[in-house]
């Protein structure tokens, strides 16, 4: 019986809770979420935990079973210590359900745990987008009002640029009406004025 309940566990651990229970750490589009890492730790330290407690009630069995060849003998010269590994043998049992009971509501909680963990991936994706969008808005604003201002700023230079030509014309005509004005009225007329 005792051995029965063993290969049992063994065969739960191995054949369900490993091939079952999965993180799907290894998928390219996992890699990044919390949620993928923390369930994978737990599926790692659940495993080295499980291989112990496998690892400890084999052992606790292979002493039972020594005790009961011969049986009469070993088993009632030996009955406290047959009644150790007993416990031993439940105990370990008993662990073994717990971490089972614990992986399992593990595993249940895990889906939530991605679902809320894309929500808020989503959520914040979201807020970049509409802030990106103001941003965009922003800068189509800024870009406007430095456009204008630098056809303010390119007709001012040009309005400059040309007030300097017609002061320099103007410069120029005031030297030829002064010559003309020397040469016609002369030196003397111009002296007085």
């Amino acid at each position: 019986m005792m051995p029965n309940i063993q290969e049992k566990l063994g065969a739960c651990y191995r054949e369900q809770m490993c091939n079952n229970f999965i993180s799907y750490a290894d998928a390219d589009d996992t890699k990044n979420l919390k949620a993928v890492a923390e369930y994978e730790t737990k599926i790692k330290d659940n495993k080295e935990r499980m291989e112990e407690l496998l690892d400890r009630i084999e052992y606790s069995f292979g002493e039972y079973s020594e005790t009961l060849n011969p049986f009469v003998l070993n088993y009632l010269s030996n009955l406290a210590h047959v009644a150790t590994l007993i416990e031993k043998c439940l105990t370990t049992a008993s662990d073994i359900c717990a971490l089972i009971k614990k992986w399992c509501n593990q595993d249940r909680a895990y889906p939530k745990k991605l679902w809320d963990e894309t929500l808020a991936i989503n959520m914040a994706r979201g807020r970049v987008i509409e802030e990106t969008k103001k941003l965009q808005r922003k800068k189509g604003e800024l870009n406007h009002n430095l456009g204008r201002k630098e056809a303010i700023r390119d007709r001012t230079i040009q309005k400059r640029e040309d007030t300097k030509q017609e002061k320099l014309l103007m410069d120029g005509k005031l030297d030829q009406v002064n010559l003309t004005s020397f040469y016609i009225w002369g030196p003397d007329l111009i002296d007085m004025y």
